[in-house]
């Protein structure tokens, strides 16, 4: 047997018992994001997770740069399958279409292993606005063209890629009035002085029980269970704006198959788990699992849609 074949058996057989021993220390789990929603579910599934593999998932709130510190830091692990991103689709897909200067490539310096979750957008408004559904609105925008106001989390954020998706998809006139964060947008749009938002459920559900805020559609492909009387713009002929902000699994590149498929498989059992299923639908959570192939092209997909939004409407980061 040559001295090349012996080396490539043994990195063979070296390379299936890591594998069969994976894991055999806690995972750190990065997130680029604050404690809060979001940083919740992806808890929830942590907890699922490390039940199930006997091993401590670590979970980090990174801040910094929409999501860029946090990526880099994983990008900067090793690949051996105990540093984990849960990758936004603004850290992911939504930065390189308004910047150039990204210290990472998220498709060329990650592997993706599943989506998680994503957090269905609800198009939000204050109940004294003039108009109580999404075509009223449509026909007073298109009346006073340049008066109503849409408020996002910032200049290039979730909220201003889809308010100004929606000008084009409605053919109406709506200034963007850019706030540092979600929070400080909905409590402008409760006081009046924003007039729409693109929110999530959990971020507003009490404004409107309390009769404040209502929802005039929401953004996802189908009807949300925790709010089925709001239609999709889709069926109300509203296409094209169906973006919505997920979460999903990645690891460095050259994370071993054996590892990737492991934790794919881990994570996918984790998003069917009753105590899983009951709290990230409490929070209007849309739970979203697949094969790493699915998650390529959803992260391939949406960064062409937001690239050409970016170039449509001049949208660039600050």
């Amino acid at each position: 047997m040559s001295k090349i074949l012996q080396f490539l058996l043994l990195a063979l057989c070296s390379g299936g018992a890591a594998a069969q021993s994976y894991p055999a220390k806690p995972i750190n789990f990065v997130l680029p994001f604050p404690p809060g929603t979001p940083d919740m579910a992806a808890r929830v599934y942590a907890e699922s997770v490390s039940a199930s593999i006997g091993q401590r998932i670590v979970v980090a709130n990174v801040g910094g740069g929409g999501g860029v510190q946090a990526a880099l830091q994983v990008k900067q692990a090793a690949p051996d399958g105990y540093t984990m991103f849960g990758g936004s689709s603004g850290a992911m897909a939504l930065l390189k279409a308004v910047r150039s200067d990204l210290p990472y490539d998220s498709e060329k310096d990650f592997l993706p292993v599943t989506s998680l979750f994503s957090m269905p957008t609800f198009v939000t408004a204050h109940t004294a606005t003039p108009f109580t559904s999404m075509v009223e609105l449509i026909a007073y925008a298109k009346k006073n063209p340049g008066k109503l106001t849409f408020g996002s989390q910032g200049v290039a954020s979730p909220g201003h890629f889809q308010g100004a998706m929606l000008t084009g998809a409605a053919g109406i006139d709506l200034v963007h009035i850019p706030y540092k964060g979600g929070i400080a947008q909905i409590v402008d749009m409760v006081a009046q002085r924003v007039d729409i938002g693109f929110n999530t459920w959990s971020a507003t559900r009490e404004y409107v029980r309390a009769g404040k805020l209502r929802y005039l559609a929401v953004t996802a492909d189908a009807r949300r269970n925790e709010e089925p009387g709001v239609p999709t713009l889709a069926e109300l002929g509203i296409r094209g704006v169906e973006h919505d902000t997920w979460i999903a699994l990645f690891v460095p590149a050259r994370t071993p198959d054996a590892v990737v498929s492991r934790l794919n498989q881990e994570f996918v059992r984790a998003s069917t788990a009753p105590e899983v299923v009951k709290r990230l639908n409490a929070e209007g959570f849309l739970i979203r699992t697949g094969t790493p192939e699915q998650l390529r092209r959803l992260l391939a997909s949406d960064s062409e849609i937001l690239r050409a939004a970016a170039r449509k409407f001049g949208i660039k980061a600050d």
